[in-house]
């Protein structure tokens, strides 16, 4: 067995084991040598991070891939498949609205604040579809109060009366320029004044 001097090894005992250090570890084995060369180049501590980063990565594109992955195709917080832009619609749809009536029957449009006594459009569609769905009961007083409005405007001239009304359009015919419904319910008409 090779002997090494204990006062050349006490000065390197306390630095970590390097090549510069290996000659105070001689060992008559060769795999032991190597084995304290490689625990020299690559220590433990740095292993350890890179898999806890390996493994951190594998499971944020696990996270963030999933809504794809599901069958179901679900929208759920925080993840979305975004379905109002992904999925299939149909071209034909209904649309509830109403209409104001000129002397000679022309259709006159009419805007949200008029409609619904709001300046959002998508709030006016909804209170007129949710009249639409209830039916008379809710109908004629939602006339009744489009009037009044209609009444107190500097339309009340030209509009003689209301239409609540549903169209079935292709949308797509629609936006091309054929404006003309497939088919018109009308639900319920008064007059204004």
């Amino acid at each position: 067995m090779p002997t090494v001097h204990a006062s050349a090894c006490s000065a390197q005992r306390r630095r970590p084991i390097t090549p510069l250090t290996l000659p105070c570890r001689i060992d008559d084995n060769w795999h032991v040598l190597k084995r304290e060369l490689d625990k020299a180049q690559t220590p433990q501590s740095s292993r350890r991070p890179r898999r806890v980063a390996l493994l951190v990565t594998f499971a944020a594109v696990l996270v963030l891939a999933s809504p794809a992955l599901l069958p179901d195709r679900r929208d759920s917080f925080p993840l979305s498949t975004f379905p109002m832009f992904s999925s299939l619609i149909e071209p034909v749809v209904e649309i509830d609205y109403a209409v104001g009536l000129d002397r000679d029957g022309n259709d006159a449009t009419l805007d949200p604040e008029t409609i619904a006594g709001t300046d959002e459009i998508i709030i006016a569609g909804s209170i007129l579809s949710q009249a639409v769905n209830a039916g008379e009961v809710a109908l004629a007083p939602l006339c009744e109060a489009i009037a009044t409005r209609i009444s107190s405007s500097s339309r009340a001239s030209e509009i003689v009366g209301v239409e609540i009304r549903t169209d079935r359009l292709d949308a797509i015919a629609h936006f091309g320029g054929d404006q003309s419904p497939l088919t018109r319910t009308p639900h319920w008409t008064c007059d204004v004044g």
